[in-house]
Formats: C-alpha cells, sequence, structure tokens
C-alpha cells in the first residue's frame, strides 16, 4: 500500500485518548487505511458533503485505491460531486485518525484544489446512499468552517470527522489565495 510520509501531520485524533499517546508497538491492532481528502474551491464556493443520517458534513474525498494520490482523490471527486478539479492541487498535510468502532487507523492526506469542470452524473455508492450523502456548496470558506463546526454528529466516528474536517478547513484558511 501506498506511504505519503513526507506530507506535514496537523493531527493524530481518536475518541480513546490513550492511543494517541501510546507507542505503536502497544497499539491495538488497527487496519490501516489511506484516504485523501480535498478543500474544493468553485470560486468562492467550497464543497462539502452532508451525511444526513448521522447530521455532519465531511469534505470530499475517500479511500486510495491506486498507487497514486491524486488519481484516487480525482476519482473520488468526480464520483462524489459529477466534477474534475485542477492538476495545481496544493497539499495542506494529513491527519491520522484512530477509528476505534471499525479498529481502523486512518490516514487522510489534506489537499486544496479548484474545480475545473463539471457536471457530470453523481456516482454514489449503496452505502453512501444509505447514509445520506448529498453534495452542498457553500457560499465560501468561512460558511464551510461554521457548517461544519454547527454540526452534531450522533457517533464518536462522525465527532472524529468532524474535528479532522475543521483542521483542514482552518489549515486552508492559512494558505488559500483567492
Amino acid at each position: 500500500m501506498l506511504i505519503c510520509t513526507t506530507m506535514r501531520l496537523l493531527a493524530t485524533l481518536s475518541d480513546l485518548s490513550e492511543i494517541k499517546s501510546m507507542p505503536a508497538s502497544e497499539q491495538p491492532a488497527y487496519n490501516a487505511r489511506q484516504a485523501a481528502r480535498v478543500v474544493l474551491f468553485d470560486g468562492p464556493k467550497i464543497a462539502l458533503i452532508h451525511v444526513s443520517r448521522h447530521n455532519y458534513y465531511m469534505l470530499p474525498g475517500g479511500g486510495i485505491e491506486e498507487d497514486n494520490i491524486l488519481a484516487s482523490l480525482r476519482r473520488e471527486i468526480n464520483e462524489e460531486l459529477g466534477c474534475s478539479i485542477n492538476p495545481k492541487v496544493r497539499e495542506l498535510g494529513k491527519v491520522i485518525v484512530y477509528f476505534n468502532r471499525w479498529m481502523t487507523r486512518q490516514t487522510d492526506y489534506g489537499y486544496i484544489a479548484q474545480k475545473t469542470t463539471g457536471l457530470s452524473p453523481i456516482n454514489t455508492t449503496e452505502f453512501e446512499k444509505a447514509e445520506g450523502h448529498k453534495p452542498f456548496w457553500c457560499s465560501d470558506l468561512n460558511q464551510a468552517i461554521a457548517l461544519v463546526h454547527s454540526s452534531k454528529p450522533r457517533f464518536a466516528d462522525g465527532q472524529l470527522i468532524r474535528e479532522r474536517e475543521l483542521i483542514f478547513l482552518h489549515q486552508a484558511k492559512t494558505v488559500h489565495v483567492s
């Protein structure tokens, strides 16, 4: 599986506080998963995915299935939003999330990009349909931050996703040039 070690670590998140400080050799056996997320601009607008079943918003993106992180990110954006992104993608950093519910240690690589084309049909999976995934375009970065911040996820994994997205959105605010 692809490992990207050069991206700056922004945070390590877990609903079990002791996991963060444990040496890797002492941690429970977690399945490793890698994913890519993007703060996607269309002019000033920002794309989010509303997960209505669990009452939170997340950044578009998903699991890395190819050897190339950006190819996976482009595929996810096309599937979730029906659009393409500019080849000039900037790194935000990475966030490691321990999802105890699934015993998964997920490394999320964050990027910032501009939408270039759309719209082709959205191609959500059965799981995404069942969870109520719907694209939502915020008017700007501040509205995206406020919306994610004010959401009230029902479960610990949604709370971790909310925290991860706020880290990426705040990081985007520091590097974004209009």
